[in-house]
């Protein structure tokens, strides 16, 4: 399970991004601690759940993937469904950012910025980040595999057609320890 920890902004973000302010804070969506350079290529039409301990409350303006290189990608989902008993199957998404098109908004030459439609706050708990891509593009990969001791892993559902927002309720879903992207938050604020 991962935990939000505070990390400087991916290099090269404040600079590249002006609008994005150097005295926020982004946290990385990760499983173990660590991540793999090489990256992984997403799949098309396959839904990929995170899970996120937050561990006191924050409120999220922005969502961030790391990028490696291109693809055949031109848009993608993201979003963030509450917890159901370790899963997120049936529940509904509390953020969905419908499709947002590869380079379309904030990003710069390694990464894609989605601001939030409006600021999310998350209070303390479970949470699911979930990703879903129209082909591959080609993201730098958190790497669950080195997980120990954890009993709630990342989930996927294949969903048979490119979707125009998340699935509400989320399908049912199956435990992955596959490598994933590695996504961040820009933390606006934190009581």
């Amino acid at each position: 399970m991962s935990i939000l920890r505070e990390r400087d902004p991916p290099q090269g973000l404040a600079a590249a991004v002006p609008a994005l302010q150097s005295y926020y804070r982004y946290y990385p969506i990760i499983t173990s601690g660590r991540s793999d350079d090489a990256g992984i290529a997403s799949t098309a039409d396959l839904l990929v759940l995170k899970q996120v301990e937050v561990v006191h409350t924050i409120t999220v303006d922005r969502l961030v993937l790391l990028k490696t290189g291109d693809g055949t990608s031109t848009s993608f989902i993201l979003g963030v469904y509450p917890d159901n008993g370790d899963q997120p199957d049936g529940a509904s998404p509390i953020l969905d950012t419908g499709r947002t098109l590869v380079g379309a908004v904030g990003n710069w030459e390694k990464g894609e910025v989605v601001p939030v439609p409006a600021t999310l706050q998350l209070l303390l708990g479970l949470y699911w980040f979930a990703l879903v891509t129209d082909g591959t593009l080609e993201l730098r990969a958190d790497n669950p595999a080195a997980l120990r001791g954890g009993t709630v892993y990342q989930r996927q559902v294949a969903l048979g057609a490119y979707p125009v927002n998340l699935p509400d309720p989320c399908p049912a879903t199956v435990a992955n320890t596959d490598n994933s992207a590695l996504m961040f938050v820009r933390v606006a604020s934190s009581p």
